[in-house]
């Protein structure tokens, strides 16, 4: 099971974005009882530079 999330903040929020990611996949390792070793955690963080947005996407597998 793949779990997509796409985040859009201001650049100043990025920081959160990714403490956001490892939020939700303690979630999912504490109340859905995933093993860590089963769970794999991707993401990606792309700048637009014109509207000062930044995309994360994460990737939850297991």
């Amino acid at each position: 099971m793949t779990i997509f999330i796409y985040l859009t903040y201001p650049v100043l929020f990025v920081f959160s974005q990714i403490t956001l990611g490892f939020g939700i996949a303690t979630y999912l390792l504490l109340f859905k009882s995933i093993e860590l070793e089963s769970l794999k955690i991707k993401f990606k963080i792309f700048y637009h530079d014109s509207h000062s947005l930044v995309i994360t996407v994460f990737e939850f597998q297991f």
